[in-house]
């Protein structure tokens, strides 16, 4: 039989399933959540039961869980290695947006507190995104970058972005759109925009 001798021998990969426990390290999952002021909070731990977990192991004896709330949203990526936990939150606001995502090395250093996303831990490791009132992406902060702000038209296509070092000389990233929505023109423009994280 092809590959038979790879799965008798105990390395074909496994799954299975489970739901959150707090009795074990592998299956604990910290509670975060987003404030309507778009400020992070980690605030414990999952009760037991509350999340869906698939951990999967390959060929090489690698654990890696994946933890799921009862919307489907993927909260956490758990990698284990020598029994140790690698992991990686994902945040979301009250309409399912991503806000935050925090991979090992800025989870691993947030106690139970409020954080604004200013602080330098989040700031050199976060993944943080910002939406506006018809749940548009407006601002991205890529670990250790100045944030991306994002202007849409009316008809929600992205019109205006500007990064860091496009901010620092006061320019702008342009896209104008045909009657389709087809992109016909960019370039860089010097418009003095009034820009706000709403």
């Amino acid at each position: 039989v092809p590959g038979g001798n790879w799965r008798s021998s105990g390395l074909a990969g496994k799954s299975a399933f489970y739901t959150n426990n707090n009795d074990l390290d592998s299956l604990k999952c910290a509670y975060y959540y987003v404030t309507s002021d778009k400020k992070l909070v980690k605030s414990g731990i999952y009760d037991n039961g509350q999340l869906y977990v698939t951990r999967t192991m390959d060929e090489d004896g690698h654990e890696v869980f994946e933890f799921k709330d009862k919307q489907g949203q993927v909260v956490l990526t758990r990698q284990r290695n020598n029994n140790q936990n690698y992991d990686t939150y994902y945040v979301y606001d009250d309409f399912g947006n991503k806000c935050f995502v925090l991979p090992p090395s800025a989870s691993a250093g947030l106690s139970d507190n409020t954080y604004t996303g200013t602080e330098e831990l989040l700031r050199n490791f976060a993944y943080i995104y910002q939406y506006d009132s018809r749940n548009r992406c407006i601002y991205k902060k890529l670990p250790g970058a100045d944030p991306i702000y994002m202007i849409y038209d009316k008809a929600d296509r992205l019109i205006f972005s500007q990064d860091g070092e496009q901010r620092s000389r006061g320019e702008w990233s342009f896209n104008i759109p045909d009657v389709f929505g087809r992109t016909v023109l960019t370039g860089i423009c010097k418009n003095s925009l009034v820009y706000t994280a709403d």
